[in-house]
């Protein structure tokens, strides 16, 4: 089921409109480009953690003192005791603490954004090493940025069936944010204009090439970070341009019901018999009226960089190598 929504307010987005837009000849902090020239090119494919959260026990009252020169700051006291802890930069937030009392009264959780500095990932580093050995990751958020690429202006989709949908429209009818699973799920996709988005906050220094930016992002929590490969290689599979009216090979009566299938999946049980139903199951299964030039430039991508995401996983805390080490194993 598919929920279309447009935005509430149209004074809003037209007082958003108009911040102004600083571009830069700097990458964007958190994202891999380097040297600037890279930034140039046209069809990059960038993969990287949006955000890393761990859990486990912290003695906060015992520690307090280094989580104070690690500079974090205290906050919602009760009792004298911290309920969370704030790292910023400047005004910004960029990492947080919060004690959750549900799973005991020294259970915290570390949570983390990906633009991060060097100097601010050393200060979690440690942080991490305060937890005890209990520690593992209960959410991961992986983001797949496209930039520049050609068939932008997003017009993609995430085809997987039995899954509910939620659209965001701009004012003028056009798609800015695509929720695929619902938030309470352990498995959300989320895909959406990120180009746009930096453009409507203050953070919006955007390097002068950038054109387009559109990103596509796995959110896995529970067991489920334990799978991030596997669910990242199947999320892709479902990424892709229904481009059934530009097909030679499709034929009359083919690519009308081809068509009504990509738009409603769930309606290939209303076709008569059982060979028809083989029969389209199978255009769909190989991509027959679909592009999917950006799903294999992101799952080669993402081939390529398995071991620095591992890597950057391990840097908080070499506790967390034995399952991250399997996983990877399993899936080769």
């Amino acid at each position: 089921m598919t929920r279309i929504k447009k935005q509430k307010s149209v004074k809003n987005i037209q007082r958003k409109n108009t911040q102004k837009l600083t571009l830069s000849n700097k990458p964007v902090r958190g994202l891999l480009f380097a040297p600037y020239e890279e930034l140039k090119k046209n069809n990059i494919c960038v993969i990287s953690w949006d955000r890393i959260t761990i859990a486990g026990t912290l003695f906060a009252e015992l520690n307090r003192s280094t989580l104070l020169e690690l500079g974090w700051h205290e906050t919602k006291l009760i009792n004298g005791y911290a309920q969370q802890f704030r790292l910023m930069r400047a005004r910004k937030q960029v990492a947080e603490l919060i004690r959750n009392k549900h799973n005991g009264r020294n259970y915290w959780r570390l949570d983390t954004s990906n633009h991060l500095t060097e100097k601010e990932k050393e200060k979690l580093t440690k942080t991490a090493q305060l937890m005890q050995d209990n520690i593992h990751i209960t959410r991961l958020d992986l983001a797949i940025d496209f930039i520049n690429c050609k068939h932008s202006g997003m017009k993609h989709n995430i085809y997987k069936q039995g899954t509910s949908q939620a659209l965001f429209l701009d004012r003028y009818g056009t798609l800015e944010t695509l929720y695929a699973g619902k938030q309470s799920s352990n498995i959300r996709y989320c895909y959406y204009n990120k180009l746009k988005e930096r453009q409507k906050t203050k953070d919006n220094n955007i390097p002068i090439p950038y054109k387009t930016w559109e990103r596509i992002e796995l959110r896995l929590k529970g067991q489920k970070v334990n799978e991030w490969i596997t669910q990242a290689t199947k999320m892709l599979k479902y990424f892709k341009i229904p481009t059934i009216e530009n097909n030679s090979q499709l034929k009359g009566s083919t690519k009308i019901i081809l068509a009504s299938l990509i738009e409603h999946p769930e309606r290939i049980n209303e076709l008569a018999s059982k060979r028809t139903r083989a029969k389209y199951r199978k255009l769909m299964k190989q991509y027959k009226g679909f592009n999917t030039d950006w799903q294999e430039m992101a799952l080669a991508e993402l081939n390529r960089c398995i071991p620095e995401l591992n890597k950057e996983l391990l840097e908080f805390d070499g506790r967390l190598a034995i399952p991250l080490l399997s996983i990877t194993l399993n899936d080769k």
